[in-house]
This record gives C-alpha cells, structure tokens and sequence, in this order.
C-alpha cells in the first residue's frame, strides 16, 4: 500500500530517524529548520565512526535561502524541485586525528587551527578547499513529502551521488534518502526579529520534542538499528571524492 503523499511544506525541524550511511564508509544523523516566512533553512550533519553512531567525528553545519518550483518534477512522480542556497557553513571536529590532518591549512580558516568540539566558521574563506566545501553554492535538490502508517509526516531529500562532478539544475536526485521525521512546528518569522523564539528554547539542552507517534518511531529505531545526510562536508580522508556525499 502506498504511504500518503502530502504537499511539500517544509516548515519546521526535521530530524533523523535512525543512524543513516553514506558511500565511503560514512554514517550520520541530519537535523533541518525551515522557516518558511522568510525561506531560510539551517541544516546541522553529524558524522560518525560506527554504523550505531556512537563515535562522533565531526559535525558540519550550513545555512541559508531556499526556493521551490511552481511545478511537480518532470522526472520524478510526487517530487517537487527544491533550491538550497548554501550562504553560511561551519565544521566542528570531533576526532583527533582529523583535526591533526587540517591543522595548520589555511585554506578552510584563517591560521589553520582546529581545536576538537570547537566551531569554525568557514564563509570568510568561501568554504574549504581540502573537503570540497563551496561557500556560496547551491544544492538542486528533490523533495517529496509524505505520511507514515502513524500518521507522522516524513521528509525526503534526494539521494546525493558519489561522482565528484558540479550538478546543475538538470542533475538533480531522481531517488530518494532515508525520511526525516517532523519533530515540531516553528512560529512564524517575524521581521523584527533575528530569530524565532520557542517556549522550548528556554530549556538549556539540545533535547527535540517530536510529535507522540513520532517519539515512538524513535525510540523503536534506536540502538538496535545499523540503519540504512544535501550532499555537502565528508571526512578528511575522503574529501576528493565525497563532495557530494554530505549535505541536505
């Protein structure tokens, strides 16, 4: 039987269900904001060394605008065509070893100097060359939303490819990732305000709040799963190849 299908509305965060793999031996978890008064989206890729994600290595971090087409896709049934402007990027290193292979490479900052779990902003240098980082650039995505037999809303996003090649408009995914799930919706964007505000916000941890179903689709997909990332950051030791192996 096949899953409802629900317009593409993006609004709201959106997280990983389970522990996801990459080509290249790379796992993660994503987690999505879209704001849809102002079409800004903030994206943050956590990459691991173990198919449970239990070893962090690095966490990558982008933002930006979106657009969509006024029209459903001509290549793939119930996609839409998404356009991720990526405007702001980050790299936060986790791993000794990683951050041992950067240091002292001005070409991601300035200096060169990477500190374990502390963030790194690498807009001023446009990206960062070692990983295939491109800032600004944009991702020509394809999106599908639809309904799980609980009722949750899922989020897909294109399957990136491994080819190392610059996609255009017309190379877009025709396949899709894992589903994200919904996990809360987002007040409106307000002009005069930089950010949104929610009442969860005044709690001091990065814990999400999904919808009932959707906390139970988590908790029953959680550590007994090796589960099956806009393609954008990879791993040092990978990075010629792997452009497109992490973002959105």
């Amino acid at each position: 039987m096949a899953k409802p299908r629900l317009p593409a509305y993006l609004g709201g965060e959106w997280v990983s269900a389970r522990c996801e793999i990459r080509p290249l031996g790379l796992f993660l978890k994503r987690h999505l904001r879209f704001h849809v008064g102002d079409r800004s989206w903030h994206g943050e890729y956590r990459f691991y060394a173990d198919p449970v994600c239990s070893v962090p290595t690095f966490t990558a971090a982008a933002s930006g605008r979106y657009s969509r087409s006024p029209t459903p896709s001509s290549k793939v049934e119930g996609g839409i065509d998404f356009d991720f402007r990526v405007e702001h990027a980050s790299l936060t290193i986790l791993d000794r070893g990683m951050a041992q292979d950067l240091q002292g490479d001005s070409r991601c900052i300035a200096g060169g100097v990477w500190k374990v779990g502390v963030p790194r902003d690498l807009t001023p240098s446009r990206g960062c060359a070692p990983l295939g980082i491109i800032v600004p650039s944009t991702e020509y995505e394809l999106v599908r939303v639809e309904m799980d037999a609980q009722g949750n809303p899922l989020l897909l996003m294109g399957q990136p490819d491994t080819d190392n090649r610059k996609r255009g408009p017309r190379d877009r995914p025709t396949a899709y990732q894992w589903p994200l799930i919904h996990c809360r919706s987002l007040p409106p964007f307000s002009p005069n305000h930089h950010h949104y505000h929610h009442p969860d916000d005044d709690v001091q941890d990065n814990h999400l709040f999904p919808i009932y179903h959707a906390r139970i689709g988590l908790q029953s997909s959680g550590s007994g799963s090796t589960g099956v990332f806009t393609s954008f950051f990879t791993f040092a030791l990978a990075c010629h190849t792997a452009r497109a192996v992490i973002f959105v």
